[in-house]
């Protein structure tokens, strides 16, 4: 991904206890960032509220569909921790760097372990990181979940590629 630049636009969390919006998991925004990647380190650079006129115009610039068809996965949750993807009839175990991570695979077993129920923020924030601090907590679950809903759904997020 050397020399392009992906925008992505997200809800940010100020963890601040007497926050309103982030108390009640609204949060902030959305926001527009900006993500690089140079030789192996991705970085992050906030935009705004609102794209730049010239982004803007690629975002409403009709492209041309991408794959949307609904993917089939298959977790497998006894034994070691697994996640499949179906392609075509064949299931293949999913091997992206993404599910490499503790963090993301440690978010979705919280997740699955309470099927049928809602958890706030604050619930999966305890659940994984007990010993930091609200700020820290609040950051990292913002990112896993950004990179989990790539792993599970990577045709759903609004973003723009461009070329830097």
């Amino acid at each position: 991904m050397n020399g392009k630049i992906t925008y992505h636009q997200q809800v940010s969390y100020c963890g601040k206890q007497r926050c309103r919006k982030c108390r009640e998991g609204i949060g902030h925004g959305p926001y527009w960032y900006a993500y690089s990647t140079e030789n192996g380190r991705t970085t992050r650079t906030y935009i705004g509220k609102n794209l730049p006129p010239d982004l803007q115009v690629l975002l409403e610039s009709p492209s041309p569909p991408d794959n949307l068809e609904p993917v089939a996965l298959r977790i497998r949750t006894l034994g070691q921790f697994q996640l499949e993807r179906q392609s075509n009839q064949e299931w293949q175990t999913v091997t992206d760097a993404v599910w490499q991570h503790q963090r993301v695979r440690a978010l979705l077993a919280c997740l699955l372990s309470n099927p049928g129920r809602k958890l706030g923020r604050e619930q999966v924030m305890d659940a994984l990181w007990p010993d930091a601090d609200i700020e820290t907590a609040s950051s990292r679950l913002d990112r896993t979940v950004y990179s989990l809903r790539q792993l599970l759904e990577p045709g759903r997020c609004r973003c723009i590629r461009g070329l830097a």
